[in-house]
């Protein structure tokens, strides 16, 4: 990932290998960073961590299958279930 689209995620980040995460400032007015770092894409965001109860996961299951399913009445394909969950759990 390149700096602009670690920036423009809204997400703290850094490039891969740093210990310290950056927060995007408004103005950026703190921030120097070398050409190295602009051109550079090795840059990560720091991932979502979401704590959900069992309950919780499997009212969240039921709600994206129904989502899925019901409208068309066919069966759910693997890939479209999992990225519709992920989308809600915000993940």
């Amino acid at each position: 990932m390149n700096l602009i689209d670690a920036i423009k995620s809204g997400k703290k980040y850094r490039r891969i290998g740093e210990k310290q995460w950056h927060e995007t400032a408004p103005d950026f007015s703190h921030y120097v960073f070398s050409i190295l770092d602009v051109l550079s894409d090795d840059w990560e965001v720091e991932p979502a961590t979401v704590t959900i109860t069992l309950e919780q996961f499997n009212a969240t299951v039921t709600t994206v299958a129904d989502k899925l399913y019901r409208p068309t009445g066919w069966p759910i394909h693997i890939n479209d279930f999992l990225g519709e969950l992920k989308k809600e759990l915000g993940l």
